[in-house]
């Protein structure tokens, strides 16, 4: 297991109507020291899109409840030692919980169940972020992030506390 990573995701939502949105969600992670089932050790390039539809189930301005599918692309570049490439995908069914508190204070629950049609293959991630927003689009956060058993790729399943530094625009 590494911890010699560096992740970048972002999140995009547009809101069809009170009820129905869309999503999309790129990410991309380089982790220069996995080592495989195989006990390889390599360097890859991770991208991560997540494109998807979804019901507001509880859409109140202080608690929110979203559920929905998703078509999950993956794109894997193995760096070294050997280089190659592997793309595959993969449906998911997410929820996104959100609750805010007083003081500008926000808890936010992500998480993704991915089952692949194609293998039979299971795999979950979840983000769990509590934020404190400190001016209109300044906010501080910690997120706890799992990856389990990424469905048709080869990449490091982690558990992860992050320290966060928002910018809303």
């Amino acid at each position: 297991m590494s911890r010699d990573i560096l992740k970048s995701d972002s999140y995009w939502r547009h809101e069809l109507s009170p009820r129905f949105f869309t999503l999309y969600s790129p990410n991309i992670e380089w982790d220069r020291d996995y080592t495989t089932d195989t006990d390889m050790e390599v360097d890859y390039l991770l991208l991560q899109q997540q494109l998807g539809v979804g019901i507001n189930l509880i859409p109140r301005g202080d608690q929110r409840l979203r559920v929905g599918v998703a078509e999950n692309l993956f794109d894997l570049w193995v760096l070294s030692p050997i280089r190659d490439h592997t793309a595959s995908n993969t449906e998911s069914i997410f929820f996104e919980a959100e609750l805010t508190l007083p003081y500008r204070i926000a808890v936010t629950d992500r998480g993704s169940l991915f089952y692949s049609f194609g293998n039979g293959g299971t795999g979950w991630e979840n983000q769990l972020e509590i934020s404190k927003k400190l001016t209109e689009t300044l906010s501080l956060g910690m997120r706890h992030e799992v990856r389990l058993d990424t469905p048709g790729i080869d990449v490091s399943n982690y558990t992860l506390w992050r320290f966060m530094v928002g910018l809303d625009f």
